[in-house]
């Protein structure tokens, strides 16, 4: 989402990957998800973002969030119901 100021070493789009991922693979804690990725992704996140950060965009992204998740859901219904219909 535009904004006025310096751009932020970590992307909305990096932001929003990261909090549907953490929610897809049931991380509801922030610290743990920042321990894990600390200890195992480090190389993978040379331009992570502190938690407070994280935390203050995802939590203004929130909008947009939402709204990838349920496309992602409604994508998700289809092809389920696609692969699983009975043709006669």
């Amino acid at each position: 989402m535009p904004r006025c100021g310096v751009v932020p070493r970590f992307s909305d789009l990096e932001v929003i990957a990261l909090s549907l991922t953490a929610e897809s693979l049931s991380i509801d804690s922030e610290h743990l998800l920042f321990a894990k990725l600390e200890s195992d992704y480090k190389d993978d996140f040379s331009n992570l973002i502190s938690r407070r950060q994280y935390n203050d965009r995802r939590k203004y992204l929130f909008g947009l969030t939402d709204r990838i998740r349920k496309s992602m859901v409604e994508w998700l219904n289809f092809f389920y119901l696609f692969n699983h219909s009975t043709y006669f």
